[in-house]
């Protein structure tokens, strides 16, 4: 019998593993973000591009197609003015690497405000968070992910919950880059108010004895465990794990209310259908979708 569960966990593992598909969807068109660049590249297509992005673990690129050129054309028009107008002119907005690489890979995405966001005729910008991206206030973790820390103590179901309205789960820890990189997060959110060194994650005992994640993935998935000392421990309750704010994983009772960390899912593609063939333009927006585009022409 215990045989025949081992089986059965290996298959979801590796059902699980094949299941997951991380797609780059387009977001901004003639506009890039200007958010830290881990990686450079010159390709061929968006495909290859894209596969960069994926072998290094980027959240967003931005991707010149080679029909636009290497000369960003708003800059270009914004020098030609300054210089029409005889003004000293410094563009400081703009720090364009030496040589031109057309795939930038981006340790972060852009959320919803766009902050980071400029024009650019060379560049198209696409995210792993394209149909929900990510609010305002949450948090990026490069190469790992985005996430919300929230103060308020809820117990395990009503966390879960929370995370689910939010486009979300609670978070995944089943890897030591996750579990140190979330429990640095947990010991950054402590202020003079705020002393609770522990946050309910993605990890819960639907069964006695055995541990799944947010997405009914087995503990027995991964090889990695960071239980603290006297964990998981022995009672006879259904238990909850939280990640301590020095790399630990404890557990709880599920009624146990805690503070509790996010992880926003990837999403796309985007609602804004927006023509990417159509050359940039100077004047107009380049990022207004096709049936608000119908719209103003009914207008």
């Amino acid at each position: 019998m215990q045989i025949s569960l081992f089986l059965a966990d290996g298959l979801f593992c590796a059902e699980y593993r094949n299941s997951i598909v991380h797609t780059y969807h387009p977001i901004r068109h003639c506009q890039r973000s200007n958010k830290t660049v881990i990686g450079l590249s010159n390709v061929k297509s968006v495909d290859k591009c894209a596969e960069f992005a994926k072998n290094r673990r980027a959240m967003a690129f931005n991707f010149a197609p080679v029909d636009r050129g290497n000369t960003n054309l708003f800059v270009k028009a914004k020098e030609n003015l300054l210089r029409d107008n005889h003004t000293k002119y410094y563009l400081k907005d703009v720090e364009e690497p030496e040589e031109f690489f057309n795939c930038e890979l981006l340790a972060c995405p852009e959320f919803q405000n766009f902050s980071h966001i400029v024009n650019d005729t060379r560049f198209d910008y696409y995210s792993l968070y394209a149909k929900f991206l990510p609010p305002k206030n949450a948090t990026c973790l490069p190469t790992v992910g985005v996430f919300q820390y929230y103060n308020e103590f809820a117990n395990y179901s009503m966390a879960t919950q929370k995370c689910l309205h939010g486009n979300g789960s609670l978070a995944h820890i089943l890897s030591e880059t996750r579990t140190n990189s979330l429990s640095n997060f947990i010991y950054r959110q402590q202020n003079v108010t705020t002393r609770v060194k522990v946050a309910y994650v993605g990890l819960n005992e639907t069964v006695r004895n055995k541990f799944r994640t947010s997405a009914d993935e087995p503990i027995e998935c991964s090889l990695y465990r960071a239980w603290a000392p006297g964990h998981p421990m022995q009672k006879n309750i259904l238990r909850c794990v939280a990640l301590t704010d020095d790399d630990s994983w404890q557990t709880f009772s599920c009624l146990k209310r805690l503070p509790f960390i996010c992880e926003i899912h990837v999403s796309g593609p985007s609602d804004d259908r927006i023509d990417f063939k159509r050359k940039c333009s100077l004047r107009r927006d380049n990022n207004v979708s096709r049936a608000k585009r119908r719209k103003r022409v009914r207008f």
